[in-house]
């Protein structure tokens, strides 16, 4: 049986969304899926399908399956309140760092 890449992108969302949303932590939200409107926050991590690979080896039903996510980071350079380029920036780099440590730790 396939295995769906909504499966693998929900439970990449979860694992982003501990490390990331929370007192401290340099998100405000991680969505699973395409979002339209972010409602004002930032910054706003998304994981969202990407290609899909599948061959069949061997004889029987039996897929291997590679599933490609695409994680993008959404900050606004500035706003009211004092945020400006140089936090964007700093943002930016912590989400970055973040996701890759979730990446390393999970990558079984």
């Amino acid at each position: 049986m396939a295995t769906s890449r909504a499966t693998v992108r929900q439970a990449l969302a979860g694992l982003l969304e501990a490390a990331l949303v929370g007192s401290g932590k340099p998100a405000q939200a991680v969505y699973g899926y395409q979002v339209g409107d972010f409602e004002g926050q930032s910054p706003v991590v998304v994981v969202a399908s990407g290609p899909m690979e599948r061959t069949r080896r061997g004889f029987g039903p039996c897929w291997h399956s590679k599933a490609t996510l695409l994680v993008y980071v959404f900050v606004a350079y500035a706003a009211a309140g004092g945020w400006t380029e140089e936090d964007a920036e700093d943002a930016l780099d912590a989400i970055e760092a973040a996701i890759a440590d979730v990446v390393l730790a999970n990558s079984s």
